[in-house]
């Protein structure tokens, strides 16, 4: 059995430092999108094993269909937040956990088997960019103390975990991070709090006189000047702001 990677470069290394401390000789191949998958030959997908981490891809049915050894999908959130940014959602609703949750990919996103869940314990206050500040971490420890997905040829058995509420969409974050200027400032600060990295999608923002305005920190940390904004009454750069609220 192989198994190819379906995500970056960073958690790819991870998976190769869990394999290594498994003494573990599987072949592992990574690719970063849909494309670079549908380079991989028929024969080597029909020997290996698919595991996606945290990529936005969507694997088409027909392609998770060729893998010998099944596909999986390392989900960033619990079973409580199916869907899109699953991380956000949970800093949206306060929740006291993140988590990570190991399933089979089928047809319909996030309605595969359960096969492993963890949840990660949340400080109140806590960012997107703090939960993946620290993931890379739990990503380590969750494959580490599960080492039958990388030893085990035959389907892993799903454990007892269902997924439970609603699946969040691409368009749901869009309702949410497209700010209206009448917002409160409570919830804004869960907002920018939620999105403001930007991981995976665009970061909240709002259109004022036509142009619009970033609520958040550009990828590197810098700033420009598109970041500085009035909403009822406060002039701040968002992280600055966000910084202050803790």
């Amino acid at each position: 059995m192989n198994l190819i990677i379906l995500s970056d470069r960073n958690f790819f290394n991870l998976l190769l430092l869990v394999l290594t401390e498994l003494h573990t000789t599987l072949q592992v191949v990574l690719v970063n999108n849909l494309e670079e998958l549908s380079h991989i030959s028929d024969d080597l997908k029909n020997q290996s094993r698919l595991l996606s981490i945290f990529s936005a891809e969507i694997v088409p049915y027909d392609t998770l269909k060729q893998f010998g050894f099944g596909c999986y999908n390392l989900h960033p959130g619990s079973n409580e937040y199916p869907g899109w940014r699953a991380w956000s959602f949970a800093i949206m609703n306060n929740s006291d956990h993140f988590g990570l949750t190991l399933h089979e990919m089928a047809e319909r996103v996030d309605e595969g088997a359960i096969i492993h869940m963890q949840k990660i314990p949340r400080e109140s206050k806590s960012t997107e960019q703090d939960f993946f500040r620290s993931v890379g971490g739990f990503v380590h420890e969750f494959f580490k103390s599960f080492p039958d997905f990388f030893l085990d040829q035959k389907r892993l058995t799903a454990c007892d975990i269902n997924w439970t509420g609603v699946k969040f969409r691409k368009k749901d974050v869009q309702d949410i991070i497209k700010v209206n200027l009448g917002i409160n400032i409570n919830l804004l600060i869960t907002v920018i709090r939620a999105f403001g990295f930007g991981y995976l999608g665009e970061k909240p923002f709002v259109i004022r006189n036509n142009k619009k305005y970033i609520l958040g920190p550009s990828v590197d940390g810098s700033y420009s000047l598109n970041d500085l904004i009035t909403i009822q009454g406060f002039n701040f750069w968002a992280d600055d702001f966000l910084n202050q609220q803790k």
